[in-house]
């Protein structure tokens, strides 16, 4: 019978502790996810558990803003990491992947526009026109892209202002033309 490990959660400081073990004293490779949440005062131990690992940590995250700062002359992390950038799913890809999970050949091509960037399919299922079903689910998110949204202006230093989100607003309702955005 086989055993589960129980579940339990655990704070930043625990799980970066137990990550650096892993890479020191077992010599596992850890991956590091949402990395741009991880503040800076804990970058020192990165370092120098990179340093002395004798396996792979990986950092992954989704904003440029943290590359940036990972890379900066003064970052204690600077020089123990290579740069991988790792874009949208590509039409291709997400037309054989829906097409492979049983969706239709035209379901496929019209989803896959909309799930190229995988955050999409933690709150739907593509079936159906994506577009009803998009409406359907429009109330819920909202506040998931706006925050992710907002997320990507606060790490690039900008602000989202009212206008930017009054553009993105006015596109997602079909205007198009530069003229019509700006009235």
């Amino acid at each position: 019978m086989e055993e589960r490990a129980s579940k339990r959660s655990i704070g930043l400081r625990e799980c970066l502790f137990m990550a650096t073990q892993g890479l020191r004293k077992r010599g596992e490779s850890i991956v590091i996810d949402e990395f741009q949440r991880v503040p800076e005062k804990y970058w020192d131990l990165l370092a120098i558990t990179a340093q002395e690992a004798e396996r792979s940590l990986i950092l992954c995250g989704s904003s440029l803003g943290v590359a940036r700062r990972v890379f900066d002359e003064r970052s204690p992390l600077l020089g123990f990491f290579e740069a991988f950038h790792v874009g949208l799913a590509s039409i291709a890809d997400t037309i054989a992947s829906l097409h492979g999970q049983g969706l239709g050949p035209r379901e496929a091509v019209l989803w896959s526009i909309i799930v190229r960037d995988p955050w999409v399919l933690l709150h739907i299922r593509p079936r159906s026109e994506p577009w009803k079903l998009l409406a359907e689910r429009a109330a819920g998110l909202v506040p998931a892209a706006r925050g992710l949204i907002g997320e990507v202006f606060s790490e690039e230093d900008r602000q989202l202002s009212r206008i930017y989100e009054a553009v993105l607003q006015l596109l997602a309702q079909g205007y198009w033309r530069a003229a019509d955005i700006a009235v």
